[in-house]
């Protein structure tokens, strides 16, 4: 799961603009420094949530967005509970802003190729956005991010 991973990322944005971004080293493959354990990475991730839930209404709560965010949240899920972190979920609404998700649309809709891919690296590439360093998690978020606007540009009439 989270041991075959060289980073855990995520980001906070109020439209137009990142906020803040989060990563947490998790193995020690890509640089050469002391990883976390589990408990401390989901301790600082949870606290990343905190600070970023404490800027909503006391009812609202985080909308994850990403790309291929079921994927994401179902191993997270997995991940808090194997640290004893149960109610990791309940900071999180149940609906979510999928990249992944609307480029199928897009393709259902015409507005892609039917043999588009649908990998983050493949939309980026059909949407002209730069994305150098693919599977570092800031650079994924950042991407997202920035393909997240793209598709949203496109489906309102702009281009691309």
């Amino acid at each position: 799961m989270f041991d075959d991973l060289s980073f855990c990322g995520s980001c906070y944005w109020e439209s137009p603009q990142v906020e803040s971004v989060a990563a947490a080293l998790v193995r020690n493959t890509k640089y050469k420094t002391p990883p976390l354990s589990s408990r401390e990475l989901a301790t600082n991730f949870l606290s990343f949530l905190k600070q970023c839930k404490a800027r909503l209404l006391p009812y609202e709560k985080l909308t994850p967005a990403g790309h291929n965010v079921k994927f994401d949240l179902s191993h997270l899920e997995v991940f808090f509970n194997r640290c004893d972190y149960h109610d990791f979920l309940q900071a999180v609404d149940y609906h979510f802003v999928d990249t992944m998700c609307i480029g199928a649309v897009m393709k259902d809709m015409g507005l892609l190729d039917r043999k588009q891919s649908l990998s983050l690296s493949a939309l980026c590439r059909a949407f002209h956005v730069e994305h150098e360093d693919a599977h570092d998690a800031v650079a994924d978020v950042e991407a997202t991010k920035k393909l997240y606007d793209a598709m949203v540009k496109r489906l309102s009439g702009g281009t691309f």
